[in-house]
């Protein structure tokens, strides 16, 4: 509306002017001895009305910058509208006598003296020195805003380039598996850890470590949510068993500075300048690398740029669910390094069960830079105040839902599920969604049954797997033979194994066809064996949509035959490991793809021709595919009859390899050669990365960084090199030792002379 108001203003203005330099004209012909002054004065006049026009135009805020018109133009043109009207007031037209008036003669006489018509001009002028000065600016203003706004555009596209994850958002579709607490329940908890998030404490780690089950994940999606709603430079990483890249170290911390990317468009900016830098970092830099240039540098240059002090919140869920050991330990030690994490303004939440690498994780770290909280040291009593307020919310929606009487489901039914949960919310949780069942099976019936369960309890567990054997059981109550029971008992038990203990959710169509390739239904028979575990699994409607585990806690309990005594559902999890063809046949497919990987690279169709032809004789999948190789070749020398201890096997150097050594992480291996160079391989795929070149003379030792970021390179040619892994370029300032041959790179001596 200020804009519109703006425009109408100078749209009067612009009448204004068009109608003095009308009234101009209209003395032209009429008056002779000021003509010159007249014609002047009408050009101005003119000039004026054409420049507010554009002022006009260039001001509705569709064709270029709607601020054109700032506070300062507003009052020259409320001015100019002023002085206008009082010059079209003197040249409205007088006639000089009566009678010539009444005869039918105008006389018009020029109001304006030769000293007037300049003074009118000058003002004239004055405005248009502003108006074109407010043209000029706007159009600067508007190419510049042009010219951000493509550079924005191009900081989008490269940040989308960025490998990252992003179902490990809180609030991505993933998370909704996650429920924030109840309003009222875990009040101390949420305040302690929202007052470390905003404080200036050193202790820039939170971790959250509890048992499973005792609402870790809630806790961390609640926090999220809050500081979200606070405004927070906020990022985060839940961590998911099973779960593909959610279970992988690798692209955390790329996921984390994707999301300050996102949300702060200076920490875009610099990270936006990184990747440019370092365009590996999009993909396949080391954890170190990304953490270094990817995360703390872009934090860093935010915080000197912005004028005011930044904050940055990370929250890590579920920690323990990574997959990846030895990327714990290392993305442990990069949080530990108090020095690069000092000034940033960068808090990293982190929740996890107490498990070994992540307990001496943390034991190795400064106690000063993290603070330390465990679920089980929080008052037994407040915990079962938060279950109770959770069972009963949760209990009341099903009563509500199912139209139950007004007494259910009673205060003792609560409080016995309460006491029995033992301070675990899972066993809350599980109750609430066993009970609350198919339509068709009475909550009524169920909950009594929960709540008439042993009352003795023991083991922390013990509750917990009552109620799971409780669900199990209940899967089983069907009207079956003996025959039908047996069946359906073995089919249970291949579909919740595989569920529990495969690396990747499979939906119940790769299921069907991985467990029962003779049932040709598109998965309809998984999903009907899972149909009454609801209670612990997430079957969705779509066959094709991976099935899910709600609660690692169920898998402990299935594997563990002292937790679970009804062999019925015990889960061996080497038999399943072993399911012998599929299990034998994957371990060959991937020793042939180690084996023969730079054919797969380069020619991949000679795999048919050559790699198939020279496996081992008794392969699986040399005899699966044998029809498809070449009948023209024939191998006489003698084959290995099964693959060899030998995993893998890097070629491309050209003469002798001398030193070999994997990076820190273990994703990488250097080596160094008789061929003048180093190479640098990817362990996963045996792909040559990186060729550096540099040396005059055979290459005796190479040896990464701690961080592995850099290798040094020892040479005859009596040179150390070092080299920055991701622009693959040798660093400046070579050691040259003038008196013999370098046998030994120690990267500890290089550091020394390089300086860090």
């Amino acid at each position: 509306m200020e804009a519109l108001g703006s425009v109408s203003s100078v749209i009067a203005v612009v009448q204004i002017a068009g109608s003095v330099a009308k009234l101009c004209g209209g003395y032209i012909a009429d008056v002779k001895d000021a003509r010159q002054d007249i014609e002047r004065l009408q050009q101005k006049a003119a000039i004026l009305r054409d420049v507010l026009q554009r002022l006009a135009e260039e001001n509705d805020g569709t064709k270029l910058h709607p601020r054109l018109l700032s506070d300062n133009v507003l009052k020259s043109v409320n001015q100019c509208s002023q002085d206008l009207r009082r010059l079209q007031e003197k040249l409205q037209p007088k006639t000089r006598h009566k009678t010539m008036s009444r005869v039918g003669l105008r006389a018009l006489h020029w109001p304006l003296s030769k000293y007037s018509v300049n003074q009118e001009v000058k003002m004239i002028e004055g405005y248009l020195a502003i108006f074109n000065v407010a043209l000029q600016l706007g159009h600067i203003a508007i190419s510049q805003s042009i010219d951000l706004k493509l550079d924005l555009d191009r900081d989008d596209q490269l940040l989308k380039s960025i490998s990252h994850v992003g179902d490990a958002a809180y609030d991505s579709y993933e998370n909704q598996r996650h429920q924030p607490c109840l309003t009222n329940t875990r009040v101390d908890l949420l305040h302690d850890i929202t007052d470390w998030a905003t404080c200036s404490s050193s202790q820039y780690i939170f971790w959250l470590r509890g048992r499973a089950g005792t609402g870790k994940s809630t806790i961390a999606l609640t926090i999220a949510q809050l500081l979200d709603k606070k405004g927070a430079a906020l990022a985060s990483f839940f961590f998911k068993r099973g779960g593909g890249d959610l279970a992988q170290s690798r692209k955390v911390i790329s996921t984390i500075a994707f999301q300050f990317a996102i949300r702060s468009r200076l920490v875009g900016k610099f990270v936006c300048d990184a990747l440019r830098e370092y365009p590996n970092l999009r993909d396949s830099g080391s954890l170190s690398q990304q953490y270094e240039k990817l995360l703390l540098r872009p934090l860093q240059q935010a915080q000197q740029s912005a004028g005011h002090s930044l904050s940055f919140i990370a929250v890590l869920d579920a920690l323990d669910e990574c997959d990846d050991i030895n990327g714990i330990r290392v993305l442990l030690r990069l949080l530990g390094d108090t020095q690069k994490m000092a000034g940033l303004g960068f808090r990293v939440l982190v929740t996890s069960r107490p498990e070994t690498p992540i307990r001496l994780g943390f034991q190795n770290m400064e106690h000063i830079a993290y603070h330390e909280l465990a679920l089980h040291d929080i008052s037994r009593a407040i915990v079962d105040q938060d279950i109770e307020a959770f069972v009963t919310h949760e209990l009341t929606q099903v009563k509500t839902e199912r139209n139950l009487s007004h007494s259910w489901p009673g205060d003792d039914n609560i409080w016995i599920i309460t006491s029995r949960a033992d301070g675990l919310f899972i066993y809350a949780a599980t109750v609430y969604r066993y009970v609350n069942g198919p339509r068709q099976v009475s909550a009524s019936v169920r909950l009594e049954q929960v709540c008439q369960g042993s009352a003795a309890k023991h083991k922390s567990t013990d509750a917990l797997d009552e109620m799971y054997l409780i669900v199990l059981d209940s899967s089983m109550s069907g009207d079956f033979s003996a025959q039908e029971a047996q069946e359906f008992n073995l089919r249970l038990r291949q579909v919740v194994g595989s569920v529990i203990l495969l690396l990747e959710n499979l939906s119940a169509k790769e299921l069907a066809r991985l467990l029962l390739p003779f049932v040709s239904d598109g998965g309809v028979l998984v999903q009907d064996t899972l149909d009454s575990l609801h209670a612990v699994f997430d079957v969705p409607e779509d066959l094709s949509k991976p099935i899910q585990i709600l609660h690692l806690s169920f898998r402990d309990f299935l594997v563990d035959s002292a937790r679970c005594p009804d062999i019925r559902f015990q889960i061996n999890q080497q038999e399943v490991k072993k399911a012998p063809e599929l299990h034998s046949l994957i371990q060959d497919i991937l020793q042939f793809m180690l084996t023969f990987n730079q054919m797969l690279a380069k020619a991949p169709i000679q795999v048919y021709n050559a790699g198939l032809i020279f496996s081992p004789a008794r392969s699986i999948f040399r005899r699966a595919f044998s029809s498809h190789a070449s009948a023209d070749l024939e191998v006489r020398t003698q084959l290995l009859s099964e693959w060899n201890a030998c995993i893998q096997t890097l070629e491309g150097h050209s003469d002798m390899v001398r030193s070999v050594v994997f990076s820190p992480d273990g994703s990488r291996v250097a080596s160094g050669s008789h061929d003048k160079t180093v190479r640098l391989w990817d362990v996963q795929t045996g792909q040559c990365q990186h060729t550096l070149e540099g040396h005059s003379d055979m290459v005796r030792s190479v040896v990464f960084s701690p961080d592995g970021s850099r290798v040094a390179s020892g040479s005859h040619d009596k040179t150390v090199r070092v080299w920055d892994v991701a622009s693959k370029t040798d660093i400046p300032s070579t050691a040259t030792q003038q008196h013999s041959k370098i046998a030994q790179a120690s990267f500890k001596c290089v550091c020394q002379h390089d300086g860090n």
